[in-house]
């Protein structure tokens, strides 16, 4: 289940996750019992299962969507999450079941891990209105503040510190810009994790959680 790497980091089993609830319930098995092997205190392990669960919450609104793998590794200074795969999902499905709400959005989208998902469903749609919006555009409510992503075609990532920095920072304090402030506040992986990047490259998708030890 565990390996030794060079430069003393250990690294975890790889477990499939996305194709249904069990895969993403073996996946916490997994990180539990690696976290175990690691030997660390109470308090620190019990920190570090609670930022696994919540990085799979993730996974549980991609179930479907998408196809990929979860693996953990840890060396003396720090302990990281990986995810790795593809993602894919019915727009006209989902614009389909959109339509029959009241206002044709989904209001479900509340939060740092659920908008990362909706990020990771719908990247491609994301990156071409990145792409096509002009600096300092402002997107519609259901998009993670893409004008702040590094634009790069279909070649991007986000930075959970970067964007902490972006909304620390004086003279923009619009209703937006104040509830984004509240959401990550709020958040139990902001506030558990030293660093979250979620990174897209055509259909592939990775994200990487960075606790430090």
């Amino acid at each position: 289940m565990v390996k030794t790497m060079a430069g003393e980091r250990r690294i975890s089993r790889e477990v499939a996750v996305g194709a249904d609830l069990r895969s993403v319930e073996e996946a916490t098995r997994q990180a539990e019992a690696f976290v175990a092997s690691l030997a660390l205190d109470e308090g620190t392990s019990r920190r570090i299962r609670l930022l696994t669960e919540e990085t799979l919450e993730m996974v549980k609104a991609l179930v479907g969507a998408f196809d990929g793998r979860m693996w953990l590794d840890a060396g003396p200074a720090d302990l990281r999450i990986h995810l790795a795969g593809t993602a894919s999902v019915n727009l006209a499905r989902e614009k389909e079941l959109l339509s029959l709400s009241t206002e044709g959005v989904n209001r479900s989208v509340r939060g740092v891990t659920a908008r990362l998902s909706q990020f990771i469903r719908h990247h491609r749609e994301y990156i071409d209105r990145l792409t096509h919006s002009a600096p300092g555009e402002e997107e519609g409510d259901d998009y993670l503040y893409l004008r702040e992503m590094d634009r790069g075609g279909d070649d991007v990532e986000w930075s959970m510190s970067e964007y902490r920095r972006i909304l620390s920072e004086g003279g923009s304090a619009t209703e937006r810009r104040k509830a984004a402030r509240d959401e990550l506040e709020k958040s139990i992986v902001a506030n558990l994790a030293d660093e979250l990047r979620v990174g897209v490259k055509g259909d592939q998708i990775r994200i990487t959680v960075l606790r430090r030890l």
